[in-house]
């Protein structure tokens, strides 16, 4: 029992000395006068995504149209995961451009992890959500300067969803979302 009272004592009076080596201490009176202090960097894992650009779908393109963009980071995010949502969603179908009067056709989203779209992988039209997830890499910083990418959205419309069209023009927002995994 007094063995084990003084290996806490011990123990208390070494974490307290520590403690202490750790504290800030100020300087004396003189000539010339030193204090010390801790310096403590806390880095938060974050990832951007950056470089985004409206897309056009016309004849003159073939009716699909990519984007360069870039995932940054801080903070030792070594890979993520990414998903797509459509403000005009509806029915289990993330991806359905809109004329303005409700009328709808439904297109496709890839997403590369590099910028030459020749092996993306098609979003899930129901979920937004790009499979597998967690196999991405990112740029090296947080704040993708320009014309700096390492990935690359691709949308593009099937050619038979065009014969549904009655409109000449639709649209939707298309939002992004990288998850730090």
């Amino acid at each position: 029992m007094k063995i084990n009272a003084i290996r806490s004592l011990l123990a208390t009076t070494a974490l307290a000395t520590s403690a202490l080596a750790l504290a800030a201490t100020d300087g004396g009176a003189g000539n010339t006068s030193t204090g010390d202090l801790l310096v403590t960097l806390n880095v938060t894992q974050l990832i951007s995504v950056g470089g985004l650009n409206d897309l056009t779908l016309d004849n003159s393109n073939d009716f699909q149209a990519a984007d360069d963009i870039c995932v940054g980071q801080i903070g030792g995010v070594t890979d993520f995961s990414v998903d797509f949502s459509g403000a005009n969603a509806a029915g289990g179908n993330q991806f359905l451009l809109d004329d303005g009067t409700g009328n709808t056709l439904s297109y496709r989203v890839f997403f590369d992890n590099d910028a030459d779209a020749s092996d993306g992988t098609e979003a899930d039209a129901g979920n937004g959500a790009v499979t597998p997830t967690g196999t991405y890499t990112t740029m090296g910083a947080l704040g993708c300067g320009d014309g700096v990418e390492n990935s690359q959205i691709l949308v593009q419309i099937d050619p038979s969803e065009l014969l549904n069209a009655t409109n000449t023009s639709y649209t939707d927002t298309l939002t992004v979302t990288v998850t730090a995994n």
